[in-house]
């Protein structure tokens, strides 16, 4: 099944929203990508000198690339997350691990591998790396 994005575009995650885990961050992202605000959303979750490796046209971004990128990008109107995973790396380390998905407003959708790792700064979780590998796969649509 393919989640409609604008049915999770407001849904809340956790318990605590002024401390979300890494797990509800990540969810928090495609909500925010879906509802057009992915800019924003990580100006507020990347850490200073974060890296995001991304299929191309992109490649590897740097968080001033990324929050440009992202602005300009139409948002997901479909996603689905499969075989979520995640696992402590250290007490100020976490990673989420998982594929999944999505398809832009008027563009083709895709399956892709996402990594995202988390470091622990000021008592907030941040997003220090993410990553997208594209995966070859016939369309959710077709399930």
């Amino acid at each position: 099944m393919v989640t409609q994005a604008q049915e999770n575009a407001s849904n809340s995650v956790g318990d605590n929203p002024a401390d979300p885990s890494p797990a509800e961050i990540e969810f928090q992202q495609w909500r925010a990508l879906s509802a057009g605000k992915g800019a924003e959303f990580y100006d507020s979750v990347l850490v200073d000198d974060a890296v995001l490796a991304v299929p191309s046209p992109h490649a590897t971004l740097s968080r001033q690339i990324t929050l440009n990128a992202v602005a300009g990008a139409p948002p997901i109107e479909t996603y689905q997350i499969l075989e979520f995973h995640e696992r402590a790396l250290g007490p100020d380390a976490h990673i989420v691990f998982y594929e999944m998905y999505q398809k832009r407003v008027g563009l083709d959708g895709i399956y892709a591998a996402i990594s995202t790792v988390y470091t622990r700064r000021n008592n907030r979780w941040l997003m220090q790396y993410h990553q997208q590998t594209p995966l070859r796969r016939g369309s959710v649509e077709e399930e």
